[in-house]
């Protein structure tokens, strides 16, 4: 009698171990990227525990460094955040707003970032207002100096966290300063001028990955000029006249869709 064979049986068997061993290798890349994506780590810029870095530019509004207790730790950010910013307004100026500012003696580069965030607490505040956190970033770059963003504050006394896009802001690579204003609108006809409030600061991170492909299309090679040598320098793109007289240029892009967002 002719044995039966049993090749195509142990073929079978190894190319379905093969096809399971490349989905379990699939599973555990993606979970891995899953994973680094949910532990991305933010940076921290100010912890806001060290009132000597701030200035205020009223002298009502003064700034003090807080240490945490149980009710807030809440806003730590960190095992090296040693506490928070405590900045009492003593009397509301006439305008409604006053505002607190750092320098860095070395400019700070969020280029690879896209928000910045910052733990925000009013307390003594009134119903009858509105009230509004700015960040303001100053940088060292000719074209895009400054960067100004805005989020709403409930006077409730609890810690919120406020987040500031930085999409399309060239400048966010050479940061020398940040300020933060707190400016208040009454409603109904009520004034909040002379009364006094306290704003608690923490944490300031930045956070998330920023867009670059735009960005880093703007090379000297890809603008092209007319009667002029252009070269890149920096955030500035420099040209020489040939006749000394005007020097028309524009960018080019791959596509018409790469503008979308973009200034």
């Amino acid at each position: 009698m002719k044995r039966r064979t049993r090749a195509p049986f142990a073929a079978a068997v190894s190319i379905a171990a093969v096809l399971f061993a490349c989905v379990l290798i699939f599973l555990i890349m993606k979970t891995y990227s899953l994973a680094a994506d949910e532990d991305e780590v933010a940076l921290a810029i100010d912890y806001m525990d060290d009132a000597e870095a701030w200035t205020a530019d009223d002298e009502n509004v003064y700034v003090l460094s807080r240490g945490y207790t149980l009710s807030t730790s809440g806003s730590k950010g960190g095992d090296d955040d040693n506490g928070y910013l405590f900045v009492r307004v003593n009397s509301v100026p006439e305008d409604g707003a006053f505002h607190i500012i750092r320098t860095f003696d070395e400019p700070l580069n969020l280029y690879s970032y896209s928000d910045i965030a910052l733990m925000c607490s009013l307390v003594e505040g009134s119903e009858a207002c509105e009230y509004t956190v700015a960040v303001t970033l100053l940088s060292d770059s000719a074209s895009n100096p400054t960067f100004t963003s805005s989020a709403f504050l409930t006077p409730d006394g609890e810690w919120h966290t406020l987040s500031f896009s930085l999409d399309g802001w060239a400048g966010r690579g050479d940061i020398v300063g940040i300020e933060i204003e707190l400016s208040i609108v009454v409603l109904d006809g009520y004034s909040a001028e002379g009364e006094s409030l306290t704003l608690r600061l923490d944490a300031l991170t930045a956070t998330g990955t920023a867009d670059t492909s735009v960005e880093e299309k703007f090379t000297a090679s890809a603008f092209y000029a007319d009667g002029a040598a252009l070269t890149y320098s920096g955030d500035a793109f420099l040209w020489n006249a040939y006749d000394g007289g005007s020097v028309s240029w524009s960018p080019i892009f791959e596509s018409e869709d790469s503008l979308d967002g973009h200034d």
